[in-house]
């Protein structure tokens, strides 16, 4: 299984466009980034959720995703933190929601519905997670992207969604 999506990519404050695809196999994924003329294949595995381990030739890099108080992530990548953030350009309308209005929160691409982190009528908080999508063996935690209430869950545990599918609602 094959899939390929364009992120920009921030990383301690150099921004870089890439083509990014994806291939499973049955331990882990291959992640191939292709900016420019550059391309490098690394292969990513997901021993459990939050953290990775990138293999790149020879070399093996151990890697933490932390989620800072302010709701902001970063990547600890053997010991060492790294600013990091990653985005959909299809998606830049929606990363800087007004505060009226609903929000539909969406998978980023298809998968399967890992769990459910809150019920209906919670309030949280910019940057908690709200659902988990696996995808091609590696998990999506799907965030709000403001404070407010979940005013909708639309997705079960173990049910498959389509990239774009509305999985939860946030007022």
């Amino acid at each position: 299984m094959s899939a390929q999506t364009r992120l920009e990519i921030e990383i301690n404050g150099r921004q870089i466009e890439a083509a990014i695809e994806l291939e499973a196999s049955s331990a882990s994924t291959l992640v191939s980034f292709t900016t420019g003329d550059q391309s490098v294949s690394v292969e990513v595995s997901q021993p459990e959720p939050g953290r990775y381990h990138l293999r790149l030739g020879n070399t093996v890099f151990r890697c933490d995703r932390d989620r800072l108080a302010d709701g902001t992530e970063s990547i600890v990548v053997n010991g060492r933190r790294i600013a990091a953030t990653a985005r959909d350009p299809r998606r830049r309308r929606r990363e800087h929601p007004d505060d009226h209005g609903a929000v539909r929160l969406t998978s980023p691409m298809p998968g399967r519905v890992v769990a459910c982190l809150v019920e209906p009528g919670a309030n949280v908080e910019r940057g908690a997670g709200i659902i988990i999508v696996e995808a091609m063996k590696m998990q999506n935690e799907i965030n709000a992207p403001r404070a407010g209430r979940v005013t909708e869950i639309r997705a079960t545990p173990g049910q498959t969604v389509d990239a774009g599918e509305v999985l939860a609602t946030l007022e």
